[in-house]
């Protein structure tokens, strides 16, 4: 598995946790994350 797959499967989950006030980036970065993934996998 490719490491940077890996890191995004693990970082996705993230912001469903996180407090949305405080941790706004990171959502936003697990959105992008997520986004990506769906454009380079678009099986997944």
């Amino acid at each position: 598995m490719p490491r940077r797959l890996f890191i995004g499967l693990f970082l996705l989950p993230l912001p469903l946790f996180a407090a949305p006030p405080k941790d706004e980036l990171a959502y936003a970065v697990g959105a992008r994350l997520g986004m990506r993934l769906q454009q380079e996998m678009p099986g997944l």
